[in-house]
């Protein structure tokens, strides 16, 4: 052990039990330095201050202004200034208070770790960790830094924020029989920082802190993306380069004509340069950073916070809209959706953990007081309840439902909850007295419980394929309440039952039971789990977010395309793009893209509207070749894997509440109520605004333009007024 540990410390020696000495720590603190992920530049408000000048109208008029003054016309060179001046400070002004409201939004404490040091336990923050470091996790704590695990018992991570997938991850100190497949089980022995536990406990050790942990790398991917120029930023370069060409042109012009016509060489350079600051509309860069202003008060408002300006009128130009799933276009919480016993089939409703809802036997609503009337479905779901590790927990008494668990675990007794059945009381009612907890290798759980009358059962959960084998008898309601020999046909029918909800996207679990005689001795092992009783198959999903599909359809009637990018399997992200109708095609894998050419890329995803199993560098390609397209995209996420995605869109969309830190650091807008639907507003009020800014260009151009014209018919046609007029101007 102590060689492994030797290794992945980088040649510095770790005790597995006692860990570092506190000495020690402190001295590859000052080595290796404190394990945060620190990307901010010192240098970032003077930048962000500075970057208000760049566009080319802007030089434009701070080269009228450097001639106004060289020329003598101290005053309009002083309002020009002054006009810039005030365009830039509203516009940092404004960027400023969206990084104050970021901050604010990252309002959680900072999380802390574990640690052994000296042979004990200390609790200490998380940025203080170093490699070598030994660190012990558990159900609900945050991964608080990159680990190499040493010791392990039933270790389920939440990896979504990195891979994007919605299923826990399975992880060991030894390897396992039978792994599943993951886009993440080569590092079955390791848990990456930001991960959450959901349920089991292990005991590791740091090797990877800061800047080199697996969220660290995804952070630096950030700088290879690089964001576009906005489509007004464009226009406006555009404008100002042809602006200037046809000022030199008419400025050469008319000074010739003016040498013609008698006029001194002076006389005509005055006129030419107030004739060069009467075609630069002054109040342009104002009334566009205005407008832009005022549309972030009125996202603001609907829970769009924007971090950049020009993103606001960015968005009314957004042609396709790059969606990550998990936790963007669904809520990151399963729930239970349909229940199969022999012969019935029942659906439920609701949202998320929130344990209200009915069910529904072939589209009847059935009261929820007579849901425990069906014993099958009642057994099984008291059978989901009991064997189960998670916590249903409401922390405000009225909404805000939250597990504190597997979250498959936490769906499984929302279910049990909507049919009336308590935890607390089944618990107490039903005292757990042995249990086996769920392996990869068996694919199932087992709990041995007390029932009120002595007697004792042993409910199992698992998958399908696992606990069919174990089954020799099924129950149907009947007259007899007695169990039926599992036969072939019977087999056969849950089988088609399960591959019908597999193939609709849907997370299954087979669910059985079995009496024990509690007149022998008996002692509960692997080899107890057979000659069971299925109860059913219990089927669940991370649901749609609200108004997601409303907001879908406003997209595409406004004639925008949505494209589904997702870590997870192509099944399920094929459902959620079929719910949400979001076109169709079949699903592109990530495999397939990674040995694509560009050219082969870009018309593939001219008619493809979901890929699946995608990684960070696979995200932003695809964003990239939407942009050589000629395509403005827009990118939504939460997660540390959309970061470079979201980097390299035209428009970055992140998650407020749920997003991560990187995420909404790499971001243009915030959605601080973490909903899809918030786009459509704030695709429509940016199509206002950018509707606006064009019409006032428009009109100062056309004013600026009859200003140079009444000076160039003037010197034109000989006029003897066009000079006290130039001094007018």
């Amino acid at each position: 052990m102590s060689e492994v540990l030797t290794k992945l410390c980088g040649g510095l020696e770790t005790d597995p039990i006692k860990g570092l000495s506190g000495k020690e720590a402190e001295q590859r603190l000052c080595k290796f330095g404190l394990n945060e992920i620190v990307f901010e530049d010192k240098f970032a408000y003077v930048k962000m201050f500075f970057s208000q000048f760049q566009s080319a109208v802007v030089i434009l008029l701070l080269v009228a202004q450097a001639v106004s003054f060289l020329a003598g016309e101290v005053l309009q060179a002083v309002a020009i200034l002054f006009a810039l001046l005030v365009n830039a400070l509203i516009g940092f002004a404004t960027e400023i208070k969206a990084k104050i409201s970021i901050k604010s939004l990252e309002s959680l404490m900072k999380p802390n770790a574990r640690v052994v040091r000296d042979g004990t336990e200390h609790l200490i923050e998380a940025r203080q960790l170093v490699p070598g470091d030994i660190v012990l996790i558990s159900a609900g704590d945050s991964v608080p830094a990159d680990l190499k695990l040493i010791d392990t018992a039933d270790l389920r991570l939440d990896e979504s924020t990195l891979s994007g997938e919605s299923a826990p991850v399975y992880k060991s100190a030894t390897k396992r029989q039978n792994q599943h497949d993951s886009s993440l089980d080569e590092n079955y022995d390791e848990a990456f920082q930001g991960t959450i536990v959901q349920t089991g406990r292990a005991r590791a050790v740091v090797y990877a802190t800061g800047l080199h942990t697996k969220i660290g790398n995804l952070g630096r991917l950030l700088f290879t993306a690089t964001s576009n120029r906005t489509p007004l930023e464009q226009s406006l370069d555009t404008m100002g380069a042809q602006l200037s060409k046809y000022i030199i042109v008419a400025c050469v012009i008319l000074f010739f004509v003016g040498l013609m016509h008698d006029e001194s060489p002076w006389s005509m350079v005055q006129v030419c340069i107030a004739l060069a600051v009467a075609a630069i509309p002054e109040g342009m860069p104002v009334i566009a950073t205005l407008a832009l202003a005022a549309g972030t008060r009125k996202m603001a408002r609907k829970g769009a916070l924007v971090r950049k300006l020009p993103a606001v009128e960015t968005l009314g130009c957004t042609a396709i809209i790059c969606s990550d799933k998990t936790g963007t276009l669904t809520e990151n919480q399963m729930m239970v959706s349909d229940v199969v016993t022999f012969n019935q089939h029942f659906k439920l409703e609701g949202q998320g953990y929130e344990p209200s809802g009915h069910f529904f036997d072939q589209n009847n609503r059935i009261d929820n007081n007579h849901v425990q009337s069906f014993d099958s479905l009642n057994l099984l779901l008291k059978a989901a309840s009991l064997c189960n590790d998670a916590k249903l927990e409401n922390h405000d008494g009225q909404t805000s439902w939250h597990i504190h668990g597997d979250p498959t675990e936490g769906a499984l007794l929302t279910a049990a909850a909507k049919a009336g059945l308590n935890q607390n009381e089944l618990s107490a009612n039903y005292k757990r007295i042995a249990e086996l907890p769920f392996s990869i290798d068996r694919k199932m759980m087992s709990t041995l419980h007390l029932e009120p009358d002595g007697k004792q059962i042993l409910f199992v959960k698992g998958s399908p394929e696992s606990v069919l084998k174990k089954c020799s008898y099924f129950k149907q309601d009947s007259k007899n309440n007695e169990n039926s020999p599992f036969t072939k046909q019977i087999e056969t029918y849950f089988k088609e039952q399960n591959h019908i909800l597999a193939k609709l996207g849907l997370r299954v679990l087979a669910v059985a039971y079995k009496q024990i005689d509690s007149s022998k001795d008996f002692a509960l092992s692997c080899q107890t789990e057979n000659e069971l009783t299925l109860l059913g198959l219990i089927a669940m999903s991370d649901q749609v977010r609200p108004q997601v599909e409303e907001a879908v359809q406003a997209c595409h009637r406004a004639g925008i395309k949505i494209i589904m990018i997702t870590g997870d399997q192509p099944a399920t992200a094929h459902a959620i793009a079929t719910k949400l109708k979001l076109g169709n095609g079949t699903v592109l894998i990530g495999k397939e893209v990674e040995q694509m050419s560009d050219a082969e890329l870009k018309m593939t995803l001219e008619h493809s509207y979901i890929l699946a199993r995608t990684t960070p560098e696979i995200k932003m390609r695809i964003v990239k070749t939407l942009q050589e397209s000629g395509q403005v995209v827009a990118m939504t996420g939460d997660g540390v894997n959309d970061a470079p995605a979201l980097r390299q869109a035209d428009v970055g969309i992140a998650m407020g509440k749920n997003g991560t830190d990187l995420a909404r650091e790499a971001c243009d807008l915030v959605l601080t109520d973490d909903n899809f639907a918030t786009i459509t507003h704030a695709i429509r009020e940016g199509r206002i605004i950018y509707s606006n800014i064009r019409k006032s260009v428009a009109y100062l151009l056309t004013a600026s333009f009859s200003s140079v014209l009444v000076v160039a018919f003037n010197v034109l046609f000989h006029c003897g007024f066009y000079l006290s007029y130039c001094g007018s101007i």
